[in-house]
């Protein structure tokens, strides 16, 4: 009997702790456009770059990025060059400063992974 009336204890004793309340911590988002998952980001990769008036056009822009900058793209473009034999396509990011080749820039689904690559590159 003494061991059945410990057995029961220990069991409600268990059961009452086991029970206990679990607070979770709220996500707290500073910057809601960092994951806002229709928007693209670019980390540049190029040591300097200068960002163009058009795509496609090398004119010397009033604007130049550096490896590791993070930029929020407004636009793309492919921009077709060559003569008849031989043509190339490439494609030309937008942003806010201008236009850069696909070359110079990766492209990242949202701010906090693009974030997470330039850091990688310092």
């Amino acid at each position: 009997m003494r061991f059945l009336s410990l057995f029961l204890s220990c069991i409600l004793l268990v059961g009452m702790t086991s029970c206990s309340k679990q607070l979770k911590a709220p996500l707290q988002i500073v910057d809601p456009i960092s994951v806002t998952p229709d928007e693209q980001w670019a980390v540049v990769l190029s040591p300097y770059i200068v960002f163009q008036s058009t795509p496609g056009k090398m004119d010397g822009g009033s604007f130049h990025a550096r490896r590791g900058d993070i930029l929020y793209i407004t636009g793309c473009e492919y921009v077709l060059t060559g003569d008849d034999k031989e043509i190339n396509r490439t494609l030309w990011y937008g942003c806010e400063q201008g236009w850069l080749p696909e070359s110079a820039v990766a492209i990242y689904s949202n701010k906090l992974r693009a974030q997470t690559a330039a850091s990688e590159l310092h």
